[in-house]
């Protein structure tokens, strides 16, 4: 899986030069910019992601049952999706990208 994210990096990079600064700044945690937004825009996006991942797998591995949120109550669902809705919203691009394959 991660041989194929990182294909993905060289594939959508214009060059390799951009695909080894890509790569060297994820490796390295550091942006072009040096401000507090650039650096903390990341980070809440990590930390966002992070607990989410947490709250969908910390109960099921406590209870050992991969659907243990389909036993939740209606109300506590609707919750858990809204805020998933939320999160696909904040979170969003304001760039127009286009699609990939328009490329070829």
């Amino acid at each position: 899986m991660t041989t194929v994210m990182l294909a993905w990096v060289f594939f959508r990079a214009p060059d390799f030069e951009t695909a080894y600064q890509f790569l060297s700044g994820l490796a390295s945690w550091q942006t072009r910019q040096t401000s507090r937004a650039a650096i903390g825009a990341p980070l809440l996006a990590f930390a966002g992601g992070l607990l989410l991942m947490l709250g969908i797998d910390i109960p099921q591995a406590v209870t050992n049952n991969q659907t243990i949120m389909l036993r939740w109550p209606v109300l506590l669902r609707g919750l858990a999706y809204a805020a998933l809705i939320l999160i696909l919203i904040v979170f969003r691009s304001e760039a127009d990208v286009p699609f990939i394959y328009f490329q070829f």
